[in-house]
């Protein structure tokens, strides 16, 4: 089983500290005799009760994660963190997440009740229960993805604010040694503000 996932605080750092610490574990506990939906939303459940009778701050934290067990790709998330699907062609990029859902807002300020910018994260932040820790999960067949794809993406808003999805794959296709740095790298020439963080995952050699 490999496991792949990002994380993003927002209003301190302890529950994306607590969430980056367990999540993994309890993920690859979830999965160890079977895989599916169910697991993973009940793994998200069980961390935001332990976060939430753990941490004394109200921060939060988005996750986004990858990942191969079975003959099967796993995508997860909750919040703005992105997973991007990438191939050798600049034609193939796509969002395999959505960003985190928002709720009102007017000129691309959008926040949830007037304090969270995501619909869900892990954690104590934002109006609770409107913001929910339940993820959105989608699963493939490993062959298809690895069919499609060269490389998996994982980044924090903090990139998907200053570069497309098209400059992140480009980015990605040309510098493959590298490629996680080149982001990284490109998203602060281009003035990110934000927290930054970047995994890319080769899926598909050549």
């Amino acid at each position: 089983m490999e496991i792949y996932a990002i994380f993003d605080g927002h209003g301190g750092f302890s529950a994306a500290e607590f969430a980056s610490c367990l999540l993994v574990p309890q993920v690859q506990n979830q999965l160890a005799s079977s895989h599916g939906e169910d697991q993973i939303i009940n793994t998200f459940g069980n961390l935001q009760k332990m976060i939430e009778d753990s941490i004394s701050d109200r921060s939060g934290s988005t996750a986004a994660l990858y990942i191969e067990t079975r003959g099967k790709s796993i995508f997860s998330w909750v919040g703005d963190s992105s997973i991007l699907g990438i191939d050798e062609c600049s034609e193939m990029r796509e969002s395999i997440s959505k960003n985190g859902a928002v709720i009102t807002g007017s000129k691309g300020n959008y926040r949830v009740n007037g304090e969270l910018g995501v619909a869900r994260a892990l954690g104590k932040s934002g109006p609770r229960p409107a913001i929910s820790a339940k993820p959105s999960v989608r699963e493939f067949s490993s062959s298809v993805i690895k069919d499609r794809y060269k490389w998996i993406c994982l980044v924090t808003d903090g990139v998907t604010d200053v570069l497309s999805l098209k400059q992140i794959a480009g980015l990605v296709q040309g510098k493959p040694e590298s490629p996680s740095i080149n982001v990284l790298k490109s998203a602060l020439a281009a003035g990110a503000a934000d927290n930054l963080s970047c995994i890319v995952v080769e899926i598909r050699g050549d």
